[in-house]
């Protein structure tokens, strides 16, 4: 948010240096309201509804015009109540070494993740907010140690850290992860209902049958049909193809998924539509969340504790209600303002 600021800030003092338009196409909403004088909304190729932009935002005149206004992330999630711990992080360290020479000799630490310390609990939504290159999906992928860390992150007694990749195995199905690019991290060979039963082959769980029905029914819990099991990937929309991912992981009934901005890249309606469905599986499975994403609102709609990180560090961590309401940290209150349009003291 912080970034998206900045660029919008240079976006506007060249505008009115060289004093030319802007066409400025997008689907956040927010972004429209800070920086466009006119908006025009766009619906299977026709403009359904136009005008000045506080106008259009403060009195919709089309029915679609307010549902996109109505699919702004909104809310807070239910009080959990006290639940167990699940897995908990103690200085938790990511480094990256540059080398150069003939020798390769290390010149340089990069610091992705640096002495981070958390705890998770079971069936809830553990948030990680920052800016761009401040170690959020570096921290999620050194917990599914898919990058290589030091520390400690204990989950059930075991620090996963420290485990072989045998022994990392059976873990697998327990510990999933949904990554930002759906289409880049869906293998184009592969129709949808192999992508989504891969797991289930590797890990031996049920009969080629079994497995069959298990894709059918993790496709209906995600909002698709059975019958897409025989399509690719590049036949559907960015929104179908977040939901093959989702079902490619709870598929699996893992107790912890990792959700790399699993949000970003989706219209309004369509990110409504996802945040209410990682709602109702929660609430199905109680698995537990961890969810990074630079879109405060969206995290504010589902965390029940936040991090916020900066440069590799947590600067701040707590329940999100107190976070949100009162951030005591500068980057935090800094993070807050461009994200909610507020000042930053």
């Amino acid at each position: 948010m912080t970034i998206q600021a900045q660029i919008l800030a240079l976006i506007k003092e060249i505008q009115e240096e060289l004093g030319m338009a802007l066409l400025l196409i997008t689907h956040d909403l927010n972004m429209v309201e800070k920086i466009a004088g006119q908006v025009h909304i766009m619906r299977q190729g026709r403009i359904v509804e136009q005008g000045p932009t506080a106008e259009v935002f403060a009195n919709p005149r089309h029915d679609y015009t307010r549902h996109l206004l109505n699919s702004v992330p909104h809310g807070v999630p239910e009080p959990k109540g006290a639940l167990p711990l699940l897995l908990a992080a103690s200085r938790v360290r990511c480094h990256f070494p540059i080398k150069a020479g003939f020798l390769r000799k290390t010149v340089k630490l990069i610091k992705a993740v640096d002495e981070v310390s958390f705890a998770i609990r079971q069936g809830t939504t553990f948030g990680v907010v920052g800016e761009s290159g401040s170690g959020k999906s570096t921290l999620g992928m050194c917990i599914l140690k898919l990058v290589q860390g030091k520390g400690e992150i204990t989950y059930q007694g075991k620090n996963l850290l420290a485990l072989s990749n045998r022994q990392w195995r059976p873990l697998r199905r327990e510990l999933q992860v949904v990554f930002q690019d759906p289409f880049s991290s869906l293998s184009p060979r592969l129709t949808v209902g192999q992508i989504v039963g891969e797991g289930l082959g590797v890990h031996g769980i049920g009969s080629r049958q079994e497995r069959k029905g298990l894709v059918e029914e993790a496709l209906l819990e995600v909002g698709l049909t059975p019958e897409m099991a025989e399509r690719y990937p590049h036949e559907f929309s960015g929104g179908q193809r977040q939901r093959i991912a989702i079902a490619r992981a709870v598929i699996m009934k893992p107790r912890f998924l990792v959700l790399d901005e699993p949000t970003s890249a989706l219209d309004m309606t369509i990110q409504a539509q996802m945040i209410e469905l990682l709602r109702n599986l929660q609430a199905r499975y109680g698995i537990t969340y961890f969810f990074i994403s630079h879109d405060l609102r969206v995290v504010k709609a589902l965390a029940d504790d936040v991090a916020v990180m900066q440069e590799g560090r947590v600067v701040e961590c707590g329940p999100a209600a107190r976070i949100f309401a009162n951030p005591q940290h500068p980057y935090t209150q800094k993070l807050f303002a461009a994200a909610f349009n507020l000042r930053a003291d």
